[in-house]
């Protein structure tokens, strides 16, 4: 499973944004499809995220080029970035010839070049858990602090210390009776 999130504008995968909590929403996508996908979605590995290039404006050319070198500007202003799976077999089947013209990774003789941006499982494994701790955090800091992130906070009167609502759990029939359903017509 990839997932990829087509962008109008420059985006970069940035180890530091992830390790910050910035720029979680393609990993959060991968590990939860990964981890609860139902269906067709079941049981998939993840193989990684990419930004790809929703559009690719004017290109910069010479008067006298060629073909080629206009396809080869246009190719790489095309190229994806990400991270993916560290596995031969995974990028040949993003990128059949295996050159690296559009994933972030490319293979020599069957081998994953030094300069690809790859992870093995076990990485994206440390990955994944390290995603789910910012997230447990987040969570609780805005549970914590909930007006402290509220742009309502100046005017709607709660006081800090005043009253919260409470939440019940409801059965089936207990929720049809508060709402007052499933009435013998």
């Amino acid at each position: 499973m990839r997932v990829v999130d087509y962008k109008t504008g420059t985006k970069n995968f940035d180890f530091t944004d992830i390790y910050y909590g910035i720029n979680l929403q393609m990993l959060v996508y991968l590990f939860s499809i990964c981890q609860n996908g139902r269906g067709q979605l079941e049981n998939m590995i993840p193989a990684g995220v990419l930004y790809m290039p929703g559009k690719t404006g004017f290109l910069p050319a010479d008067r006298h080029a060629g073909e080629d070198q206009m396809q080869a500007q246009q190719k790489k202003a095309l190229k994806m970035n990400g991270l993916l799976l560290s596995d031969p077999a995974v990028l040949e089947g993003m990128e059949s010839d295996g050159e690296g013209v559009f994933i972030p990774a490319k293979l020599k003789d069957g081998q994953i070049d030094a300069k690809s941006s790859v992870a093995s499982l076990e990485e994206l494994g440390k990955l994944k858990r390290h995603i789910e701790s910012l997230l447990r955090q987040m969570a609780q800091t805005l549970w914590s602090d909930l007006c402290a992130w509220c742009d309502y906070r100046g005017i709607c009167g709660r006081e800090e210390d005043g009253p919260k609502r409470s939440r019940e759990d409801f059965s089936r029939e207990e929720f049809f009776q508060k709402i007052g359903g499933e009435e013998d017509e």
